[in-house]
């Protein structure tokens, strides 16, 4: 678990710019890390004291809506599709562009 809360602040570490597609990749990576802890049981408490930006706690706001998952498939599955709609969103919004 300590690994995993490592990576998560590293993963946030990136800060809002004007950008591009390595800024949405980025985005993208933190949606990633954030849905996998959420899928591997990291409590909601835990993430927000973790999670400082607005931004960040955002994703993980939208990642706790949805339901966690039972087996290994299915956790990478939803982490995937998380991952996925968070670039997307990332690439339509104005200021990336």
């Amino acid at each position: 678990m300590n690994k995993l809360i490592l990576a998560l602040t590293l993963a946030l570490s990136f800060t809002a710019q004007a950008g591009n597609v390595k800024l949405c990749t980025e985005y993208a990576g933190t949606a990633k890390t954030i849905m996998n802890a959420r899928q591997n049981g990291l409590e909601l408490s835990r993430m927000l004291g973790i999670v400082k930006s607005e931004l960040g706690q955002s994703l993980v706001m939208q990642a706790y809506e949805l339901p966690a998952r039972i087996s290994d498939k299915h956790k990478k599955k939803a982490v995937l599709r998380f991952t996925d709609k968070a670039m997307l969103w990332c690439m339509k919004v104005e200021w990336v562009k």
